[in-house]
């Protein structure tokens, strides 16, 4: 693996090996979008926002109603960068499914109510206690439209649904930027943004696949086919190593062919 020296290296390192927890993870990633992100701010807005939570037998609906009433909700400005920043969300009071996500668990966390982040395909949900929430509009999720989005994923029903570890959290955080990163076509930042995940995964082959493409659109065919040298060397099959060849003749850097 390349030694990329990135800026926040070491704790993103410290991130998967201390087994930290999902606030610092989006933390992190507040920081890289923001160097100058008020982490201690951060922690009080929670202690404050967890204080505003009031008392019942349903915590999960006080949660909901202490956010609405500060005015949560999903942002109409969705594809910045700023809704994926934790400091920028809870300032705004506007982010998308994950960012929003975190602040309900972290109130939860605080309150030491049982909350999951759910890894659902295409919108990051949460469950508080047992109800299923919509961290976008601040309100249970309705079961007509999750059946709705789980047809339009095509994801079975048992995969749908699996609890999001922090790491979880953290690289579908990632995949976010990168994907706004390669819309903008800064495919710099984009090859930036997944080499944070690379750091944080055990399996790196997928990313390395996608990173061949966005050195090749950043115009570095040479650093692509340094990319597909490590997704050789990784890969689980034949039928990879072939395609991995395919694309390696398409580079314009010679006829090498790479075993």
């Amino acid at each position: 693996m390349i030694n990329y020296d990135l800026p926040l290296q070491s704790e993103f390192q410290d991130f998967k090996h201390l087994n930290q927890n999902f606030l610092v993870g989006a933390i992190l990633l507040s920081r890289l979008i923001n160097e100058r992100t008020d982490t201690g701010w951060v922690i009080e807005e929670i202690t404050r926002l967890s204080l505003k939570v009031g008392t019942s037998d349903a915590p999960q609906f006080e949660i909901l109603r202490a956010l609405r009433s500060e005015g949560f909700c999903g942002a109409t400005d969705y594809y910045t960068y700023s809704n994926s920043a934790i400091e920028t969300v809870l300032r705004t009071k506007k982010g998308i499914p994950i960012s929003l996500a975190v602040v309900v668990m972290a109130i939860g966390d605080q309150l030491q109510i049982e909350c999951h982040g759910i890894n659902f395909p295409g919108h990051f949900l949460v469950k508080v206690n047992e109800l299923l929430i919509d961290p976008f509009t601040m309100e249970p999720l309705d079961g007509g439209l999750m059946q709705d989005w789980l047809h339009q994923s095509g994801v079975p029903e048992k995969d749908a649904f699996k609890i999001a570890k922090p790491i979880d959290i953290l690289l579908r955080m990632l995949n976010n930027l990168r994907a706004l990163a390669v819309a903008q076509e800064d495919f710099n930042k984009a090859l930036d943004f997944s080499a944070y995940q690379l750091l944080l995964v055990d399996e790196p082959f997928v990313i390395h696949l996608g990173r061949i493409d966005l050195w090749d659109k950043a115009g570095l065919p040479s650093m692509a086919m340094k990319e597909i040298e490590f997704a050789l060397a990784l890969a689980p099959s034949q039928e990879y190593k072939v395609m991995l060849n395919q694309r390696l003749a398409s580079l314009d850097i010679g006829n090498a062919k790479l075993h």
